[in-house]
């Protein structure tokens, strides 16, 4: 009795190794087409896309998918290749989320997360959580700051996302410290730019007096540090 059912064991773990490779080998036998469909139906599901968001986000995933096999059959620098490949991905995610209602971000970006084991977790949520977070937060501050409308707030609320999400992808870039601030500055002028043509004449004061309260804070802050590097 007892061989027999060690027979069946072995039978069993012969039979799940054999279904896992063959798995295993159709993933990778598989086309472009076939990845892109096979992730945005998953996303679909996950997500609840509309037929519109479905059809746009499977055009994206087409076409990374067609770009990641292109870089892996021409690049012989693997490190080159995964760099490549990690810039094409951030670079459809940024374009996918656009496509989100805020409650399919937040579901969107939690999965990011639990994908990348955490780490976006603990580097990317800065001092103010995510990125949807923390435009939704901007835009709270704003609207009872300067005492937006809906349509206001709603206008802004899609720059403050815009910009949060760019500055995520900076600085997930191989840049230097320099660069960087050069980037998170030209951000933050191209932002402030698109505010201030949805804001009246008398929230556009309130707002260019709180940015210069800002950048004076910042200078001031500036010079404290060269200060002290010389004593």
């Amino acid at each position: 009795m007892k061989s027999m059912q060690k027979l069946i064991a072995l039978g069993l773990m012969v039979f799940f190794s054999i279904n896992l490779l063959s798995a295993q080998k159709g993933d990778k036998n598989m086309t472009p087409e076939d990845r892109a469909q096979k992730r945005t139906e998953r996303m679909t599901q996950k997500l609840a896309l509309t037929a519109d968001q479905a059809a746009k986000i499977g055009a994206i995933h087409l076409e990374v998918a067609r770009e990641v096999k292109a870089i892996k059959e021409s690049t012989t620098d693997r490190e080159a290749g995964k760099k490549a490949v990690k810039a094409l991905r951030t670079e459809a995610s940024t374009a996918i989320k656009a496509l989100l209602t805020p409650e399919q971000l937040t579901k969107y970006e939690e999965g990011e997360k639990r994908r990348r084991g955490g780490k976006m977790g603990k580097s990317g949520k800065g001092h103010g959580g995510t990125a949807t977070e923390r435009a939704a937060k901007k835009t709270e501050k704003m609207t009872e700051h300067l005492g937006l409308t809906p349509e206001q707030s709603r206008k802004i609320a899609t720059i403050n996302l815009s910009f949060a999400q760019k500055m995520e992808t900076a600085k997930s870039a191989d840049i230097s410290k320099e660069n960087a601030r050069a980037a998170h500055k030209e951000l933050r002028a191209e932002s402030d730019k698109a505010i201030k043509a949805v804001l009246t004449t008398e929230q556009l004061a309130k707002f260019s007096e709180r940015g210069s309260r800002r950048t004076g804070k910042k200078c001031r802050g500036e010079q404290g540090e060269n200060g002290s590097s010389k004593t």
